[in-house]
Formats: structure tokens, C-alpha cells, sequence
């Protein structure tokens, strides 16, 4: 099985730079390849999209990014990101 690396370059640096739009494009690719995150985290990987996109295009925020997003939104969203990538570096110690 090929790494995700492997056949989608522009995510370890190498190869052309490719703009993505979301969090779940890029899980889409991923998945592709053979990674898989638990079904509870799939389900709620929607969430990130938005924080994703406002740190890669800060102009989407329609306004201060501090302004959209209370603290208790903003440590949901942490705490999922955190469980993903745990999940991501369980993946890549495995080697697979």
C-alpha cells in the first residue's frame, strides 16, 4: 500500500502545490489511500473546516476570527482536532 505522501506529494511538500478547500477534501484523499479515522471522529470532522480555511485564508472570516468563535466552540474544536491527530500519529508510527 502507498503512502499518502506517496501519491499525493504536494502533501509532504514535494511534487506541485495544490490548494484544498477543506478539512474533509483532504480526509477524502487520505481515505483513498487507506487511512481511516474512527467513525466518531469522521462524522464530526466537518467541524475543523471552518477553523482550517479561516488559518489558510484569514480574509473568510468575514471579521476578526476572535469575534466568530466563543471559547467553548473554539475548545470543542481543539479537542477534536487533538483526538484526530493523535489518531494521525498512531497512523504514521505504524508505518502504515
Amino acid at each position: 500500500m502507498k503512502k499518502p505522501s506517496e501519491l499525493y506529494p504536494s502533501l509532504s511538500g514535494g511534487g506541485s502545490l495544490q490548494k484544498y478547500i477543506t478539512v474533509t477534501e483532504l480526509y477524502a484523499m487520505l481515505r483513498e489511500s487507506g487511512f481511516a479515522l474512527p467513525l466518531e471522529l469522521e462524522e464530526r470532522l466537518h467541524i475543523l473546516n471552518k477553523y482550517y480555511t479561516v488559518t489558510r485564508y484569514p480574509d473568510a472570516a468575514n471579521g476578526l476570527p476572535s469575534e466568530s468563535v466563543d471559547r467553548i466552540e473554539a475548545e470543542r474544536a481543539y479537542s477534536l482536532a487533538r483526538r484526530v491527530l493523535e489518531h494521525v500519529e498512531r497512523y504514521v508510527e505504524q508505518g502504515s
